[in-house]
């Protein structure tokens, strides 16, 4: 009898572990995932009838973000929307393209009529590519943005929270500085939130945050409370002082995401693709 209930003991975890690992991973820190740009400039030049075009070699950004929605085929990421910005609207990035490039102050001219061209990656926490779509993105008001993955990623939606966070409440986000990013692991920050307030230099309203130091490839990481839910979105740090940095208002976040979530399944989405990259 003892045999009979050890082996039946045995048969039922073995099964139960079975069908854990159809179950998502919970782990609001495990649907962070790092966003990858790179962005393909060619540059063309026209003399005496004579048209020449160079492609320069392509310059990469990095993002952070969270899983924030999914449906049958593909989920939806959050992220920052200076990240998601267009090189024509984003004289950061076409710097960056001089620099990465070293070309002279005086070729400007000739990006008049440059052709940009743009693919973003998504990495999720295990290191898995995933292709993305633009959804929407804000920059002036909330710093925002929406993009959504060619496949449904295994990590669960981190939702917004319903309340915003209390001076002093302690907070976390995980994201990927630097485009610092190893499967199976990442970087997890904690924090204060320190307050609410109308910030002069972005004019818009932003809630403080005390002891993140931001740095580039940052931008975008989903801010948790204690529960694991969203109650901010990194966008900027004081240059002054690293550790005092900034981040869109809960309700800002919650308002976006419920104007721009499209949750119905795309199935031409996965065609756009393949025409993208034939």
């Amino acid at each position: 009898m003892k045999h009979f209930l050890l082996l039946t003991t045995l048969i039922f975890t073995s099964g139960c572990a079975g069908l854990n690992l159809h179950v998502k991973d919970n782990n609001p820190y495990k649907s962070s995932v790092k966003l990858s740009k790179q962005i393909f400039t060619v540059v063309c030049k026209e003399d005496e009838g004579l048209r020449e075009c160079v492609e320069l070699r392509p310059t990469e950004f990095n993002a952070s973000g969270t899983i924030v929605a999914e449906n049958k085929e593909h989920s939806f990421i959050m992220t920052a929307g200076h990240f998601c910005q267009s090189v024509e609207e984003s004289p950061d990035k076409l710097d960056a393209i001089f620099k990465s490039n070293q070309i002279p102050p005086d070729a400007m001219p000739y990006f008049e009529d440059a052709t940009f061209i743009s693919t973003t990656i998504v990495f999720d926490y295990l290191g898995n590519a995933y292709f993305s779509r633009l959804v929407a993105y804000e920059v002036e008001d909330t710093d925002l943005c929406l993009v959504v993955t060619d496949r449904k990623m295994q990590f669960r939606p981190v939702p917004v929270a319903e309340e915003d966070p209390k001076l002093g409440d302690k907070i976390f986000m995980a994201s990927a500085p630097m485009g610092i990013h190893y499967p199976g692991s990442i970087i997890i920050l904690d924090g204060f939130y320190s307050g609410f307030l109308w910030h002069p230099f972005f004019n818009k309203p932003t809630y403080a945050v005390t002891d993140f130091p931001l740095l580039p490839g940052s931008s975008g990481a989903g801010i948790l409370n204690a529960k694991g839910e969203i109650v901010s979105a990194a966008f900027a740090t004081n240059m002054a002082f690293p550790f005092d940095s900034f981040g869109v208002p809960r309700n800002q976040i919650a308002d976006f995401l419920n104007r721009h979530l499209d949750l119905e399944p795309r199935n031409k989405f996965r065609e756009w693709f393949n025409r993208l990259f034939d």
